[in-house]
């Protein structure tokens, strides 16, 4: 116990300044915040002006991820086609190394954000990269863009659905600003509850490795499984990347305060595990780009929802961003979150329209069908749609028969 008096003090006095420790289960913070009830726009204060520079910078890396995403996209396809030409094979490595760059580029501009702002916050605007790339990429690529063309424009309808429920997050989310020390760090860390939801998430990254397994020779089934594993391993490997990352952040700013020392070992923990996962994440993504070459959206909007969702519940959890959150806040979040969740599937399963029953399953048991919702379902169920080559088949064999009678 004499160890933990001073432990306990320092919490107490970094509490005490303006900014503000995860009061939910640290010991020592005292006097929990209240809550208002309703929601009202009460919680955004002075202070808010640093999580509109962090919105700011995110959206900045959000930029400079698209192209970076369509530099190493374009090198993948330069090398295939590069049939042994060092000079080309020179091009398309430039190119790649250009698209490193600029990731980096946009994970620094990201750690620039979670100093600023909630992790939360940050996270619910994944979607926003998803729509640069959605419009920005097909002014260059005819072929993108005639495949907009033949979804009758679906990208734009989830465009802005997807600005729609970021604009909610960021205005219903956490505006305080923290600066939460080493010792609190390692506090959340033994939290039942972070412990509890990444051990689900890695169940579920273990679930999908197995189906991919299982199911990677099955030719109607081979895509989606891929589309899962390389989908979801670099969003659950993004979402503990930024976490670490705002840790790493947040050191910074208590030392700045006295309240930590910035040259230490958890500091040093922090950035080589954040720098490990940003590496492991740009070899999934760089795969999945390889996977999905001619259907990048459908992969980077998957890729994104899901890192959107497992981010915002990260940062939500480990440094309490949902404590202060009143029933209206919930609400308006929460919707926020869905809306960007379900533009981003929008972006990522709706496709050509579909005309014929058997490739829309859900049709029968839905009775005001939406291609932008019950589409989507569709889509998963069934991967390529046959239904109109079916009847064609169909018609010509009837007519070969007719004329041989």
């Amino acid at each position: 116990m004499p160890t933990f008096v001073p432990f306990t003090k320092s919490i107490m006095a970094s509490s005490a300044l303006p900014f503000r420790a995860n009061s939910s289960n640290t010991p020592g913070v005292p006097k929990k915040p209240t809550a208002t009830t309703g929601f009202t726009f009460a919680h955004i204060t002075d202070d808010s002006y640093q999580t509109f520079v962090g919105v700011t910078l995110s959206l900045l890396g959000s930029f400079c991820f698209i192209i970076g995403w369509k530099y190493m996209h374009d090198a993948n396809i330069q090398k295939k086609e590069a049939a042994k030409d060092p000079e080309l094979e020179r091009k398309a490595d430039k190119k790649w190394y250009s698209a490193v760059a600029l990731t980096i580029l946009a994970g620094l501009l990201d750690a620039g954000a979670f100093a600023f702002a909630a992790q939360s916050i940050i996270n619910s605007l994944c979607g926003i990269s998803v729509i640069l790339y959605a419009l920005v990429i097909p002014c260059w690529n005819e072929r993108e863009l005639e495949h907009l063309r033949a979804t009758n424009f679906a990208a734009f309808y989830g465009c802005i659905v997807i600005v729609i429920g970021a604009t909610m997050c960021v205005m219903a989310g956490d505006h305080r600003a923290t600066a939460h020390s080493t010792s609190e760090l390692e506090l959340f860390f033994a939290e039942p509850s972070f412990l509890l939801f990444e051990t689900i998430t890695l169940l579920i990254l273990g679930y999908f490795v197995l189906t991919h397994v299982f199911y990677r020779h099955v030719p109607n089934r081979k895509e989606i499984t891929d589309l899962f594993l390389l989908g979801y391993a670099p969003a659950w490997l993004g979402a503990i990347m930024n976490m670490m990352l705002k840790a790493a952040m947040e050191i910074l700013k208590s030392s700045l305060r006295g309240e930590s020392k910035f040259i230490s070992v958890e500091t040093f923990l922090s950035v080589t595990v954040t720098i490990l996962l940003a590496v492991a994440q740009i070899l999934f993504v760089n795969r999945g780009l390889k996977k999905f070459e001619h259907r990048t959206i459908k992969f980077i909007g998957f890729y994104q929802a899901i890192m959107m969702l497992l981010g915002v519940i990260t940062g939500g959890i480990f440094y309490g961003e949902f404590e202060m959150f009143t029933a209206g806040r919930w609400w308006v979040f929460s919707i926020g979150a869905f809306f960007a969740i379900w533009g981003l599937l929008i972006l990522t399963f709706v496709d050509k329209p579909r005309t014929h029953a058997v490739d829309m399953p859900t049709r029968k048991h839905c009775c005001c069908y939406s291609r932008f919702i019950c589409g989507i379902a569709d889509a998963i169920i069934v991967e390529y749609p046959d239904g109109e080559t079916r009847e064609v088949r169909k018609k010509a064999f009837l007519s070969s028969y007719d004329d041989a009678l």
